[in-house]
């Protein structure tokens, strides 16, 4: 039996890599096939697109620059879709792409299973109908939305959260330090400015700006970033001050030792909620993308996933002309001096945590939900 999988991020990569783990484990004979990046090729996926190459862009306008790379892409997917006829397509995020693949998998009575839904309920809603036309099975991993699309007659099961499973363990914060060859003894800030190359470029250097203002009160602070399998090490390198310690990944390693973070928007918003360290949120677009995205999102006054849980603004967030080195600093600088301040954000993002827990692994429960599509 061949299984399809296809997903254009660094976070699909990882998840998509998990699931296959766990469906291998049950049936050693399933083969995959697919669009994905290092993460699936080492679980033994075949991979027909690498997703590093032709992926990993952000916003409509970004998308042009890819625009060629992501049609032929979509041209040889569809091309092995009708050639090796698979049981059933694991399409992960990546909304516009596998989008496009729709009806190719319809029209070779493919099974679909959406893992990580598009976040249809917070722009383009109209495309709900869309989903429950060409998709056999959502598996939601935010909790809001499996009642979006129960509303909308989607066959939803809500898997929890596959960041989850980075908290399995205690972390021991003193073998954390030594291992990720920090100083204990300093205070630690964490920067996270994302896992794509257009994230980073539009954030970094407000980002290193902030650190040189936060400095001049805390001179001895320390400050990592993780950087994502993503992204070019040596590149980001080159651009950060040598004394800014950059790790290959670690991120949730590194956001469990930190005393303050600051993050691009997106799914690592959830690990530093689950590390329960005092953090703030920033996004940033180009201008164009920036217009086309607010005339389309509607309904929705967050753009962080522990405020959209929580209901309320929780994380201090900041869009677009709000990420100002100083503005940034001072939220920092208040998060390292006013304790009663950051204890009441961490008692807040417990709550957070509290509805994100499903008691089970969330791989082995999509896995299990994925054999239960290929028999029905």
């Amino acid at each position: 039996m061949e299984i399809l999988i296809v997903t254009g991020e660094a976070s699909g990569d990882e998840h998509g890599a998990k699931v296959v783990r766990e469906m291998k484990a049950t049936d050693p004979e399933i083969k995959f096939f697919g669009m994905g990046g290092s993460n699936l090729r080492s679980e033994g996926v075949e991979i027909i697109v690498d997703s590093n190459i032709v992926a990993g862009v952000m916003g409509f306008t970004e998308v042009l620059s890819k625009l060629s790379s992501l049609l032929k892409a979509r041209k040889k997917l569809i091309n092995e879709i009708k050639e090796r006829k698979p049981k059933l397509a694991i399409l992960i995020d990546f909304p516009d792409f596998n989008f496009s693949l729709f009806k190719t998998l319809k029209s070779q009575n493919v099974k679909v299973v959406y893992y990580a839904a598009p976040q249809v309920w917070a722009w383009r809603k109209g495309r709900v109908r869309t989903i429950k036309k060409y998709v056999d099975k959502v598996l939601s991993i935010i909790p809001f939305e499996k009642e979006f699309y129960q509303k909308a007659g989607v066959d939803v099961t809500y898997v929890g959260h596959p960041i989850l499973e980075h908290q399995e363990r205690v972390f021991d914060k003193k073998t954390l330090f030594s291992d990720l060859n920090l100083n204990p003894k300093k205070k630690l800030l964490a920067l996270l400015p994302g896992s794509r190359k257009a994230e980073v470029d539009l954030l970094l250097e407000d980002m290193l700006a902030a650190v040189e203002i936060i400095k001049k009160n805390h001179q001895d602070i320390q400050v990592a970033i993780p950087v994502a399998s993503s992204l070019d090490y040596d590149s980001l390198r080159l651009r950060v001050p040598k004394s800014i310690i950059l790790l290959k990944g670690k991120a949730t390693e590194l956001l469990n030792c930190a005393d303050a973070a600051i993050i691009a928007s997106g799914t690592v918003s959830l690990d530093a909620s689950l590390a329960k360290v005092p953090f703030l949120v920033l996004y940033r677009l180009k201008p164009l993308t920036y217009f086309i995205a607010k005339n389309l999102v509607t309904g929705v006054k967050y753009f962080s996933l522990p405020n959209l849980i929580f209901g309320k603004e929780i994380v201090k967030e900041f869009l677009q002309h709000e990420v100002k080195p100083e503005v940034v600093a001072g939220e920092v600088l208040r998060f390292l001096n006013d304790k009663q301040y950051s204890n009441n954000l961490i008692s807040n993002l417990e709550k957070v945590n509290s509805q994100l827990s499903i008691g089970e692994n969330t791989s082995s429960k999509v896995a299990k939900e994925i054999i239960n599509a290929v028999n029905a």
